[in-house]
């Protein structure tokens, strides 16, 4: 499933998820009778900065934020390469800014930019997350646990079920009623041969 946004004329930004693991996801929000209007890429819970990355080392895996709509993750194997992209190419040493999280203080290519550290970095801005809001994997996707009609259609069950069954008990009279005047006429029908 495919998510872009069109920031310049002929500059897209884009979101890809696989739809099996998307459905996935929103299988376990219903299970728990959520519904969700909005799915973001895990990069957009790191805080942004215009000009400065901001990384996130977790584990064997390294999330990079380089702007409102733009990032990537990583094996921490290729991190160091990578990360030397995020920066302009004659950024000098004092340059080389990036805010910066990490679990294990042992990886050597920590060093190799100025770290930029943050007062509270387990609190999620609200601003960040916004800013990546274009990018929402929920934009064009449809199942049809999501079609408007189906969810009209629970909405309304009740009441359809109710307008079934008194539409069903008028029909019923109605032909009680035709079938009581057909039994009359034929009656009325042999009573006048009867005379005649």
């Amino acid at each position: 499933h495919f998510v872009w946004h069109d920031r310049r004329a002929g500059e897209l930004d884009v979101a890809v998820i696989e739809r099996p693991r998307l459905k996935q996801w929103l299988e376990m929000l219903k299970q728990h009778k959520l519904r969700a209007k909005a799915i973001l890429p895990d990069l957009f819970i790191l805080p942004v900065v215009e000009g400065i990355p901001t990384i996130w080392h977790r584990a064997a895996q390294v999330f990079v934020r380089t702007g409102p709509l733009s990032g990537f993750s990583c094996p921490e194997s290729m991190a160091p390469l990578l990360i030397d992209n995020a920066f302009p190419e004659d950024a000098g040493e004092e340059e080389r800014k990036a805010r910066f999280y990490a679990d294990t203080d042992d990886a050597g290519w920590h060093d190799t930019f100025t770290q930029i550290a943050e007062s509270q970095p387990n609190h999620l801005l609200r601003h960040s997350i916004q800013e990546g809001l274009p990018l929402n994997l929920m934009q064009g996707y449809q199942d049809e646990s999501m079609s408007s009609f189906a969810r009209q259609w629970k909405r309304w069950r009740t009441a359809a079920v109710f307008a079934l069954i008194t539409l069903g008990i008028m029909a019923g009279l109605e032909g009680v009623q035709v079938w009581n005047l057909k039994q009359r006429l034929a009656h009325a029908e042999t009573e006048n041969l009867t005379r005649f």
